[in-house]
């Protein structure tokens, strides 16, 4: 995955009120990480899946809402379409023998 650099207006009050709790799912990998099976750590990269849907929405209303251009808008939703399609990979083999 390519680095981008996007800058964001800093002026997004309501952006940090949704952002906030990404912070905290960027804790979910590691704890999941700890976990004694496969399907424990199946299930805290299914939350993980679900977080980049969140951020999907977030990125399409700042879009919408004019903060950031299509162009941006399209850059990042490749990205977040391309994590979405590893976490899942990686969700299914995680899973694959139940």
């Amino acid at each position: 995955m390519k680095s981008r650099n996007i800058s964001i207006p800093k002026n997004l009050d309501w952006f940090h009120s949704f952002a906030e709790p990404q912070h905290q799912s960027r804790q979910i990998l590691p704890k999941g990480c700890g976990r004694d099976t496969d399907q424990d750590f199946a299930r805290f990269m299914i939350i993980a899946a679900g977080s980049t849907s969140e951020v999907e929405y977030q990125i399409l209303l700042s879009k919408d809402l004019g903060y950031i251009n299509v162009e941006q808008y399209k850059i990042l939703d490749d990205e977040i379409n391309e994590i979405k399609r590893m976490l899942n990979s990686f969700i299914r083999k995680l899973t694959a023998n139940r």
